[in-house]
């Protein structure tokens, strides 16, 4: 008959409670943003977070990408994202968060006195609890008030002011900035799958 030694069972009890901590932490919500903000004095911000946890920011002043994520996941965490062309999208994004912000305050009826007080900004969140159960949202935002919105789930976009019903309303009827979510909503579901793989792996899982 072949004995059980009491510590081996404990050792084991533990194994499978940290599986099982970690397996339901995988399946829990989590979110991915691309937050792009932009100042009418010409300041502006793009960086990429996790669950709310910085993975990199734009220095654009030295035109570079400063990685802040923490070296105990990746040991070169540029080996993430390379294939994103991080920077040159930050410009891209950079420029149309200008755009956006003066045409923004061209259509507020009572814009700010003080003129850095205009803000802008955009998020793309990617929300998930595994790879292939997410949402994509693209928000834009005028001095922190959600304006226009797009849901993957509705597959539409959504205005919040009269002004952007409007605009929203012309979106979805336009076939080119449907497909042009369809291929953001791609790129997200692509981010999950690094993400889980770098941070949740869900592999390690057995139910």
């Amino acid at each position: 008959m072949m004995k059980i030694c009491s510590q081996d069972v404990k050792r084991s009890a533990l194994i499978l409670l940290m599986i099982n901590s970690f397996c339901a932490f995988s399946q829990i919500p989590h979110d991915i943003i691309y937050v792009v903000g932009c100042f009418e004095n010409g300041t502006s911000e793009v960086q990429y977070e996790f669950d709310s946890e910085e993975m990199l920011y734009m220095d654009f002043d030295k035109s570079d990408i400063v990685y802040t994520v923490p070296g105990i996941f990746v040991d070169d965490p540029s080996t993430m994202f390379d294939h994103m062309n991080v920077f040159t999208n930050a410009n891209k994004g950079k420029n149309l968060c200008v755009a956006m912000l003066q045409y923004l305050k061209n259509e507020e009826n009572n814009p700010p006195e003080e003129k850095d007080a205009l803000f802008g900004h955009a998020l793309l969140h990617c929300q998930f609890t595994s790879p292939d159960d997410f949402v994509y949202l693209g928000q834009l935002f005028f001095n922190k008030v959600l304006q226009l919105q797009y849901n993957s789930t509705l597959g539409k976009y959504t205005g919040y002011t009269e002004k952007t019903k409007d605009i929203a309303e012309g979106l979805n009827k336009n076939p080119k900035f449907i497909k042009e979510e369809k291929k953001h909503e791609l790129k997200c579901k692509n981010h999950i799958a690094m993400f889980f793989d770098v941070f949740l792996k869900p592999g390690d899982c057995v139910y």
